[in-house]
């Protein structure tokens, strides 16, 4: 009798699943691809670097030369520096980004490393900043309840700096940091940091929704053995 009715059972058991998968919060459905823009704005501001997820991208280098730094700019500028070796095959140089294939899972986090920040030919004044935010791109949506935490790694004694040195973001919001902007030849002796991004966990209404969709599962799994006993 049971066999007969097999095919209902699974049906009922996907529609449960379905059901739990749509009562799963945002972040679910959309943690493989994101993006996050950490840029400069007032005295020279424009540049800036993305970090993100993208199924497009490789967990790596993505092609693409590493961007030149004239020397006669007037401009306060934020790159991420990337030296050739086993975890960048690309070439050494400063990049405006870096876009990983492989999602966070929920619960971890990733870091992006190697920011580096400077002003070059100009001295930024007090509405120099540094915005950190999600774009409202239609193919690369905000990570919804992802958490960043940005960590200053040097700060030149030159700034004269006696501010904190991490600061925690709610990725979904735009925030701006007051952070210090030396002004200097070599980009390398900029300040650097690096910012890691955390995924959320599910909430456990989500997690009852699971577990509700999973229950004909287990209950049918529990019938068979029993009716396999009998027989």
């Amino acid at each position: 009798m049971i066999k007969k009715y097999v095919w209902l059972v699974h049906l009922l058991c996907l529609s449960f699943l379905l059901i739990a998968y749509n009562a799963a919060p945002a972040f679910a459905q959309s943690s493989d691809k994101w993006i996050i823009l950490l840029s400069t704005k007032g005295t020279g501001g424009g540049g800036g670097s993305v970090i993100g997820i993208d199924p497009r991208a490789h967990d790596g280098y993505d092609g693409g030369a590493g961007l030149y730094i004239n020397p006669s700019y007037k401009v306060t500028e934020l790159l991420c520096y990337r030296e050739h070796g086993p975890d960048w095959d690309g070439p050494t140089g400063f990049y405006g980004g870096d876009f990983e294939k492989t999602p966070i899972a929920a619960g971890e986090s990733r870091t992006w490393s190697g920011f580096y920040l400077w002003a070059q030919n100009i001295t930024p004044d007090a509405t120099s900043r540094v915005a950190i935010y999600s774009p409202n791109d239609p193919y690369l949506p905000p990570p919804a309840g992802y958490m960043g935490h940005l960590v200053l790694d040097y700060v030149p004694e030159s700034c004269n700096y006696t501010g904190s040195m991490d600061f925690w973001l709610d990725l979904t919001v735009r925030t701006e940091l007051s952070l210090p902007i030396p002004v200097v030849t070599d980009p390398l002796n900029g300040t650097r940091f690096h910012m890691t991004v955390f995924a959320p966990v599910p909430e456990p209404s989500s997690l009852a929704a699971l577990g509700v969709g999973l229950a004909p599962l287990t209950a049918f799994g529990i019938r068979r053995r029993r009716s396999s006993k009998m027989a």
